[in-house]
C-alpha cells in the first residue's frame, strides 16, 4: 500500500540536504511503492525566519570560527522555547504544508526544526497519530542539544556515542535506536567507475598521475583556495579536482588559478557528481563533515581533514573518528600540507593501509537498514518490540 513520507531539512552546508536525499533514494530503491517528499524548511518559512536560519551558512562561509559562538549560545539556552514563540507564522505555514501533503510519516534531519514540526502536528491534531521521527545526522557526539525533542516518537542515531549524547541531553534511551553506522546514499556504492573511466568522464589525465579532490561541502570554505594554490605551485606530480560548492566568489578565484596552471585541474561549483569525482581521486581534502567522511569511507578514499579552518564543535568528534580509525590525516599547519600529500604519493604503504581500514569500517547497507526501520514504522507504528529488536533489517 502506497504511503507518503515527508522529510524536512534545513540550512547548514549540504549535509542535512544530503541526509534527506539519502532517505529518498534508499526508499525509491527498496520500497518504490512509497512516495518520499523532501523539502527545505527555509523555503517554507516566513521571511524573518529565512533570514535567521541563513545566518549559519553565512557564518561558515565568512569563517567557521564564528560558528562556535553561535553553537555555544544555542546550547546554553532552550532554543525550542525561545525561538518557536517568535515565529508563529512559520508553525502555521508548516502546518498548512503538512496538511496539503497529508503524509503518513514526518522525518526531520535537522536540529533546528524539530519543535516547529511538533507544534505544527499539534495544531493539526495529528500529534501522536502521524509518526514523527528524528534522524540525527551528526556522527559522534558534542552536537546541538536542540536535536532532542522528547515528544518525538523515535530518534535514530548512527553510533553508540550518538545515543550516549542524546541520553545526556534528556532523550529517553527507550526512544532511541542506533543504526550502527552512517547511512550513505546508495549511489556511492552502486554507481562506481574505475579511476580511468572517472578521469575520462571529467576530462582529466586518465593515466597514473596522483589526483587530489579538494572540497568542503555545499558552503565552499576559503581554505579551498589556499590548498589549491599550494599544490599548483608545488613540484608534486598531481592533478586537482576542486569543488567550490555554492561559493561563487571562491569559484571565480580558483578559476583564475586554473587558467594559468601548468598542472591538470578541473573546477566545479556545486555538483551532484561527487560520487564519481571520488572515483577519479586518490585522496580527498575536506572539512570533517559526517556525510563526506562516510561517503569517502564507502569509496575507500583516504581523507585529509582541513584543520586550518576552525573545527566546528559538532564536528570535533569526527576528526577523532577519522584519526583513531586510521582512515586519514589532519592538516594542523599549512606548511605540512605539502608533506602530507607527498607522503601519500611516495610512501607505498600509506594509502593501502588506510583503504584496508576503510574496508573494515564501511557500511554500505546502513541506508537500506534505515529505510527498512522506517517502513516497519509505517506498517506497525513505533512499538516497544520494534525498538528492542536489534536484528531487524
Amino acid at each position: 500500500m502506497k504511503k507518503k513520507i515527508f522529510v524536512l531539512y534545513g540550512p547548514g552546508g549540504n549535509g542535512h540536504r544530503s541526509g534527506a536525499q539519502t532517505i529518498k533514494e534508499a526508499f525509491e530503491r527498496k520500497y518504490p511503492e512509497h512516495e518520499v517528499i523532501i523539502e527545505d524548511v527555509i523555503e517554507i518559512a516566513n521571511t524573518v525566519l529565512k533570514f535567521a536560519l541563513s545566518i549559519y551558512d553565512n557564518l561558515i562561509k565568512a569563517d567557521p570560527k564564528y560558528v562556535k559562538y553561535g553553537f555555544n549560545l544555542l546550547n546554553t539556552m532552550k532554543t525550542d522555547k525561545v525561538l518557536t514563540p517568535l515565529f508563529p507564522k512559520t508553525i502555521a505555514i508548516l502546518a498548512d504544508r503538512i496538511k496539503e501533503i497529508n503524509p503518513d510519516m514526518v522525518i526531520s534531519v535537522h536540529s533546528g526544526i524539530n519543535h516547529f514540526i511538533v507544534e505544527a502536528l499539534k495544531k493539526l491534531g495529528r500529534f501522536g497519530k502521524t509518526p514523527f521521527i528524528i534522524v540525527c545526522t551528526d556522527l559522534t557526539d558534542n552536537f546541538l542539544n536542540s536535536w532532542v525533542h522528547v515528544e518525538s516518537d523515535l530518534m535514530i542515531g548512527f553510533l553508540e556515542e550518538t545515543k550516549r549524547q542524546l541520553v545526556a541531553y534528556g532523550m529517553p534511551a527507550e526512544k532511541i535506536k542506533v543504526l550502527g553506522g552512517p547511512p550513505v546514499n546508495p549511489i556511492f556504492s552502486d554507481n562506481t567507475l574505475t579511476k580511468a573511466q572517472a578521469r575520462q568522464k571529467f576530462g582529466l589525465d586518465d593515466g597514473e598521475i596522483f589526483t587530489v579532490l579538494i572540497m568542503s561541502g555545499g558552503i565552499g570554505l576559503k581554505t579551498i583556495y589556499t590548498f589549491t594554490k599550494q599544490l599548483l605551485n608545488s613540484s608534486l606530480p598531481v592533478q586537482l579536482i576542486v569543488c567550490c560548492g555554492r561559493n561563487d566568489k571562491l569559484k571565480e578565484k580558483v578559476d583564475k588559478l586554473a587558467k594559468y596552471s601548468k598542472k591538470p585541474i578541473k573546477v566545479f561549483g556545486f555538483t551532484d557528481q561527487v560520487h564519481n569525482l571520488m572515483d577519479a581521486a586518490d585522496v580527498i581534502v575536506t572539512k570533517p563533515g559526517p556525510g563526506v567522511i562516510a561517503e569517502a569511507i564507502v569509496k575507500e578514499l583516504p581523507i585529509v581533514l582541513d584543520g586550518l579552518s576552525e573545527i566546528m564543535p559538532q564536528e570535533a568528534g569526527n576528526v577523532e573518528y577519522v584519526l583513531s580509525n586510521g582512515v586519514g590525516k589532519k592538516i594542523g599547519e599549512l606548511s605540512k600540507f605539502h608533506n602530507h600529500i607527498a607522503s601519500f604519493i611516495y610512501n607505498e604503504d600509506e594509502l593501502p593501509t588506510m583503504r584496508a581500514n576503510m574496508k573494515r569500517l564501511k557500511q554500505t547497507e546502513s541506508s537500506g537498514k534505515l529505510v527498512a526501520w522506517l517502513n516497519r514504522i509505517l506498517e506497525e507504528g513505533v512499538t516497544s518490540d520494534f525498538i528492542k529488536d536489534e536484528s531487524y533489517d
